[in-house]
């Protein structure tokens, strides 16, 4: 379809580095242009964000402009047709992570780690 519907903050739009990448040290070696972009927005600013934003991406496939004012229709058919598929989610049956399976104990190779398998 034409439209795009996002639900819940968006986000700050600054790059994140990933997990494994020392914030201090990546901080240091970065431009003082991006460590800026890198700080978080004020609460006051997220509490401002639009938790419901519609974009039609035929249009605008940059999404620059928010259009649900526009089209309160589409919008609202959107979150009805969002709940029904909310109602059908299958709960993650996921179990919490074994420090057993970790790589870094099996020379950093994924292996079976129980004596079941």
């Amino acid at each position: 379809g034409r439209w795009k519907l996002m639900q819940g903050f968006p986000g700050s739009g600054r790059r994140v580095p990933p997990p494994e990448i020392n914030l201090r040290k990546y901080l240091h070696y970065t431009s003082k242009a991006v460590k800026e972009t890198m700080r978080p927005k004020p609460r006051k600013l997220r509490r401002q964000a639009k938790s419901i934003r519609l974009y039609n991406i035929e249009s605008d496939p940059y999404e620059k402009q928010e259009v649900s004012k526009q089209n309160p229709e589409v919008d609202k058919s959107m979150l009805e047709r969002l709940e029904e598929y909310k109602k059908m989610v299958v709960p993650p049956i996921n179990k919490d992570p074994d420090p057993r399976a970790n790589p870094d104990l099996f020379n950093g190779v994924w292996t079976p780690w129980l004596d079941s398998c």
